[in-house]
Formats: C-alpha cells, structure tokens, sequence
C-alpha cells in the first residue's frame, strides 16, 4: 500500500486578523509552469523503489501567472486524494 506525507499550511486573511486553517496538502505532487504557454504540469512522483522514481503527468491546467499556478496546485492537492492518481495524455 501506498503511504502519503501530508504537510499542514496555515493563511493570513488579513493584516489585522490571522486565521489558521488546518490543510492535509499532499507532498507527492509537484509542478510546472510554462509562462510562455501559460501552463501548469502537475505531477505525481512514485518511488517504486530506493532507485527508480516516476513523474506521472496528472494535471494541465491553464494559469495566467505564476501565483494563479500556484492557487491551482493548492486547490489540486486539496481535491485529489486519491494514492495513486489516474495519468493524463496531452497533444501540445
């Protein structure tokens, strides 16, 4: 079975007023952004063993910057909880 790291990520609403939200953000995706396709690749890595690692293409989203990258990841790791996330094909 596959074993998941999570970290926790805490906001700041504001300048005056602080809240903390508890996040289950998933450590096993990381990504891309292509600013000139304005692109963000989102992958899974799988250790399958000491020595071999995969990156699976799991996302393509479309960004208009590098902070709009970043919300779409965010909101990516939140929604999908899967262990193993189902590989996607794209035609560039």
């Amino acid at each position: 079975m596959l074993a998941l790291d999570y970290i926790r990520a805490s906001t700041l609403t504001s300048t005056l007023e602080y809240h903390t939200i508890i996040m289950e953000l998933r450590t096993d995706i990381y990504y891309e952004y292509d600013a000139i396709f304005k692109v963000v690749r989102i992958f899974q890595v799988i250790e399958r063993s000491k020595l071999m690692t995969d990156f699976v293409l799991v996302g393509y989203e479309y960004a208009g910057s590098e902070s709009q990258a970043d919300q779409v990841v965010m909101q990516f790791r939140m929604t999908n909880k899967a262990p193993v996330l189902p590989r996607i094909e794209v035609d560039e």
